[in-house]
């Protein structure tokens, strides 16, 4: 296995991030004790999360918290779960890239509370690891990114994206954005794993089938995540339990439940692999729950041919 914490050393720093592909924590803020099996995604801090390989952050605040859901509150608190402290994460963040300076990461704040408090939070937390470049992310050099937090924000109507303050877009969809990031993919919203796979792959081939212009300019991002039936969130059902759970066959032999996804990594990575060649794209991020050192490996691996440490990295033929 390789060293996690440190894979980014290995890649060519005149390399875009379009090319390459990298682990990303789906829900990265809920690994708080205090998150309900309904909403816990993760069981490490977002500083473990970085030193297990993930390089992408899927975050929505409100307040000093993280949150899961569409709401932590209200009437669809049922569904919806307070994270962990905000400031507390982020600093670990930061800890982490000024120990490994090969490595970078992408923070995605979506759906987030308390705007103007956040942006603020974030440049004095990452002051003097920002992405300070303007343009589009997407297109930049390796060399340029190592060591650096790049925060992207969703769109409103009257927010700007300062960029040389550190401050980017975040766009969804195959539009490449000029002024931060745009990551196109969407998640299956199935709690059963093989609809999940067939969904995410199919995803990727239709990405896939956009031109060269679109596919260098914008990244995609393979959801491998489960979710919770409406009546398993209502029962407070475990995110955990579902995405680690075992197979289950009938007495027939037949499978009545697939394993979780976190057990089929192999199918997955396989399917890449089958796929990989030079007209094909492989996903820029695989965002998972539960991020681990052995199932970041296996991502990492779709970065082949890999020589750790030796900043080479050459596009698979």
């Amino acid at each position: 296995m390789i060293d996690t914490s440190l894979f980014m050393a290995s890649f060519r720093d005149d390399k875009s991030l379009a090319d390459i592909c990298i682990p990303g924590s789906h829900d990265a803020g809920i690994f708080n004790e205090g998150a309900s099996a309904n909403a816990k995604t993760q069981d490490g801090t977002l500083q473990e999360q970085c030193m297990a390989g993930s390089r992408f952050f899927d975050l929505r605040v409100i307040g000093d918290r993280f949150y899961h859901g569409k709401t932590p509150f209200g009437k669809k608190a049922m569904i919806g779960s307070y994270g962990a402290n905000v400031t507390d994460s982020l600093e670990g963040v930061s800890n982490f890239l000024s120990a490994r300076g090969s490595e970078f990461v992408i923070l995605r704040f979506d759906k987030c509370h308390d705007k103007q408090d956040l942006e603020d939070g974030v440049r004095e937390i990452f002051e003097g690891k920002l992405l300070c470049q303007t343009g589009n992310i997407a297109t930049m050099d390796i060399g340029l990114l190592r060591g650096k937090a790049i925060c992207i924000f969703s769109k409103t109507k009257t927010r700007a994206f300062p960029q040389e303050e550190g401050i980017h877009q975040y766009l969804k969809g195959i539009e490449p954005c000029d002024t931060g990031l745009a990551i196109n993919g969407k998640f299956s919203d199935n709690p059963d794993s093989t609809t999940v796979l067939t969904g995410q792959l199919g995803k990727l081939d239709a990405f896939n089938d956009q031109n060269g212009a679109v596919t260098s300019r914008v990244l995609h991002s393979l959801y491998w995540q489960q979710t919770l039936s409406k009546t398993g969130a209502i029962r407070n059902k475990s995110i955990e339990e579902m995405t680690k759970g075992p197979e289950v066959r009938n007495r027939a032999g037949r499978v009545k439940k697939p394993a979780g996804v976190n057990l089929r990594v192999d199918e997955l990575v396989d399917e890449l692999n089958e796929r990989k060649s030079v007209r094909y794209k492989m996903p820029n991020i695989i965002q998972y729950d539960f991020v681990c050192k052995e199932i970041s490996d296996k991502i990492i691996s779709l970065n082949n041919p890999y020589k750790p440490f030796t900043n080479e990295f050459v596009m698979p033929r």
